[in-house]
């Protein structure tokens, strides 16, 4: 069974020690991963060599100390093998507060359980990896540490790109959190509202969608359609999407059915009626009208609900 080894770099031992002391935060989220092996594992300020596979971090957990045994931080990596047309062998790991390594885990030994098989089907994913990165860290250093979880390679690339589009400013040389570039997005916002007189009890956001909303007032925003059969004048029940009743036109159409009298017999058709229409669900009957309990399954009606803006 693979073994690795893990620890806290310089840089990440020095900012989680500047983050304790002022009751800050350190947040640690994006993951990669790695098939080199560094000449010396503790002195390595990014990976080696990185392979691009799909990894992320899934969980993390805090033992405190017990008197005997120091505490210690275990963050779970999963490793995804969608995308790969040949194994990899992860051999590293590192964890990133932005853009600087915060943590390193390096293969202890020869590959084993540790290389990464290529999905039967291309474009698709079949395996998961887990590994826990294990960093000793005391009580009021792991307060300090702030997990952000599921964030890829490609999730921080868009927030490094939307922070230098809108300015954001850096702070000890890393990169905004997700936190940060969404706060720094409203307030810029918030603060052009105020300049144009639109912010005033109302935040922007909410008032750019009551534009769109207006502007997009009677037009089409989703259709539903499908057929059903209808047993005589009984109800049928018939599952939709989710939709607003107050927005939506039903309609359904299509005539079939009928019933027999004496030995020469009558011929009558029929059609269905929209009776209740609810946010998930629509009611269609038979005929309001029936002439006999001897009325033929009917069908299929055709429904139609348009939904509107």
């Amino acid at each position: 069974m693979a073994r690795f080894n893990s620890f806290i770099t310089e840089w990440g031992a020095r900012e989680l020690t500047r983050a304790a002391a002022e009751g800050a935060k350190l947040s640690i989220g994006l993951a990669k991963v790695g098939d080199g092996r560094a000449d010396d594992p503790t002195d390595v300020s990014d990976i080696v060599n990185e392979v691009d596979v799909e990894c992320k971090v899934a969980e993390s957990g805090y033992t405190p100390p017990d008197g005997e045994n120091e505490g210690f931080l275990r963050v779970t990596v999963d490793i995804l093998n969608g995308g790969l047309d040949a194994p990899v062998a992860v051999r590293e790991i590192g964890l990133y507060s932005g853009a600087n390594l915060f943590a390193y885990a390096w293969l202890d030994g020869e590959d084993t359980d540790n290389v990464l098989p290529a999905p039967a089907t291309l474009n698709s994913s079949d395996a998961v990896h887990q590994y826990d990165v294990c960093l000793l860290v005391t009580s009021d250093e792991n307060a300090a540490i702030d997990i952000e979880y599921a964030i890829t390679v490609a999730d921080n690339a868009l927030i490094a790109s939307i922070s230098e589009r809108i300015g954001f400013p850096f702070e000890n040389d890393a990169m905004p959190t997700i936190f940060g570039v969404i706060k720094s997005v409203t307030d810029a916002v918030d603060e052009i509202g105020a300049e144009i007189g639109e912010g005033e009890g109302q935040s922007v956001f909410e008032r750019l969608s009551a534009i769109e909303s207006e502007m997009r007032r009677g037009t089409v925003k989703r259709i539903q359609r499908g057929a059903v059969k209808v047993v005589g004048n009984m109800p049928t029940t018939v599952s939709i999407l989710p939709i607003d009743p107050q927005k939506c036109s039903v309609t359904v159409s299509g005539t079939y059915g009928y019933f027999s009298s004496g030995s020469g017999g009558i011929t009558m058709t029929y059609g269905a009626i929209v009776k209740e229409v609810g946010e998930t669900a629509i009611v269609i009957d038979g005929s309001s009208n029936p002439i006999s309990e001897f009325w033929y399954p009917a069908g299929p009606f055709s429904w139609e609900i348009i939904e509107y803006y």
